[in-house]
């Protein structure tokens, strides 16, 4: 092996050092020691989505409320540009490699940490849910190596759910959620993960927004699933569990948009992410969080947050 520069020893020790974080300066965000945690991992959403990241008023107008009481990260980006990318962001903190994609890698995976392992460690009930189907970029494989106590995907779903090419529309699949986690044991850790702002755009709905030039259908795909998480929070507010519950709402990745922003541009990679929700400390309500991050952070930052190692 030509590539050995470092006794194996040496080399991990460097990196445990790289790490180890000497001073933590966690702010404690949450009013509950062990909340529900529920991940909105909306598909393909541009920061030229959300007017208050620089967007074109009228698209994400019930994201925007839902920002008066959350805590709105401006300055937050995609680790990568495929959904099989993010969820080895979600959940090792992993960036998006060039190439491949670590879930096309399943020998790799045992060599990877695992924030469902962790928190299922803590007590956590776990669970995944989407509308199509997750055999595409392997992602299946990897998030069954990361043990999910539940994997729900579109073939799971009732039958009459309304479905386009891609499988269950929004609205459907998240009204299902926002009921279905009344009989899951808390505390739960759930990823749902939207597909209605992905082509071919065959939302149930007709085009409300009509001013953009460019990506006009991937626009009103979005205005679409911000009809639909509107909804969601609506009946989601009525539920038992909703009052212990942390919201996070975030893009798998970017897209591109009516900017055009060149791909290897900041500003193509930027996305929302917006934590809101009843667990949240109030003095994080309508605030922003202006320090660039992104995707890989987010499992070090739940750890943290649930003073577990991170």
């Amino acid at each position: 092996n030509p590539f050995v520069t470092f006794p194996d020893e040496e080399a991990r020790q460097i990196v445990t050092d790289l790490h180890q974080v000497d001073g933590d300066s966690t702010l404690p965000l949450m009013n509950i020691s062990q909340p529900n945690i529920v991940i909105l991992l909306l598909e393909s959403w541009s920061a030229d989505l959300v007017e208050s990241l620089g967007g074109e008023p009228g698209i994400t107008p019930n994201f925007k409320e839902l920002e008066k009481e959350g805590l709105l990260f401006t300055d937050f980006y995609a680790s990568g540009n495929r959904s099989q990318q993010a969820m080895g962001s979600l959940f090792a903190g992993l960036p998006g490699l060039p190439i491949t994609t670590i879930t096309d890698h399943p020998e790799k995976y045992a060599e990877l940490p695992s924030f469902i392992k962790d928190i299922k460690q803590a007590g956590y009930y776990t669970s995944f849910w989407f509308g199509g189907q997750l055999n595409y970029g392997n992602i299946l494989s990897y998030l069954m190596s990361n043990e999910f106590d539940e994997i729900t995907q579109g073939k799971d779903l009732p039958s009459s759910f309304v479905r386009g090419k891609l499988g269950v529309h929004d609205e459907y699949l998240l009204n299902y959620v926002a009921t279905e986690l009344n009989n899951i044991p808390q505390p739960f850790f759930t990823t749902v993960f939207t597909l209605s702002s992905h082509s071919p755009y065959d939302q149930p709905m007709e085009d409300e927004i009509h001013w953009p030039k460019a990506e006009k259908d991937f626009v009103n795909s979005a205005h679409y699933t911000d009809k639909a998480l509107g909804e969601f929070f609506r009946l989601a507010s009525q539920q038992p569990w909703y009052s212990n519950t942390l919201f996070l709402m975030v893009a798998d990745h970017s897209h591109r948009s009516y900017r055009n922003h060149p791909l290897g541009s900041f500003e193509h990679h930027k996305i929302p992410l917006l934590i809101t929700g009843p667990a949240l400390e109030s003095e994080f309500r309508g605030k922003t969080f202006d320090k660039p991050s992104g995707n890989t952070d987010i499992p070090a930052t739940l750890l943290a947050q649930l003073n577990l190692d991170h």
